[in-house]
């Protein structure tokens, strides 16, 4: 084989591995924040009667927090706050629109998430 050919079948493999991380460590903190988005919409604290019933804005800045703690640009603006149910049981239903920008020598591209409170994955 040629130092020519090894040189570019290694450079092939360099460029996958380092895509390959990126849209792994995207798609983990995805992961991550749509556990995150179930957690608040659970309303725990309200349910056991800890805490008063948030509002709508209190919630939104709520997941842009827990967003850019896992690394995710998000402005509220991204965020739905959907509300149903009675006041004694009231239901949440948070989602959020965002993009993760996969960033490689010469080349990017965007990876489009809608992460939800109602969505499990795994």
């Amino acid at each position: 084989m040629s130092k020519v050919k090894l040189v570019l079948i290694l450079a092939a493999v360099a460029f996958v591995v380092m895509a390959g991380e990126q849209v792994v460590v995207a798609e983990w903190k995805n992961w991550e924040f749509q556990d995150e988005l179930h957690d608040l919409a659970s309303l725990l604290g309200q349910r056991i009667g800890l805490t008063d019933l948030q509002s709508d804005d209190n919630l939104r800045n709520a997941v842009v927090v827990k967003a850019a703690r896992l690394g995710i640009q998000l402005s509220p603006t991204q965020v739905i706050v959907q509300r149903s149910g009675s006041k004694q049981a009231p239901v949440v239903h948070l989602a959020a629109d965002y993009d993760a920008i996969i960033e490689l020598p010469k080349y990017s591209f965007t990876l489009h998430f809608t992460p939800s409170s109602t969505t499990r994955s795994f």
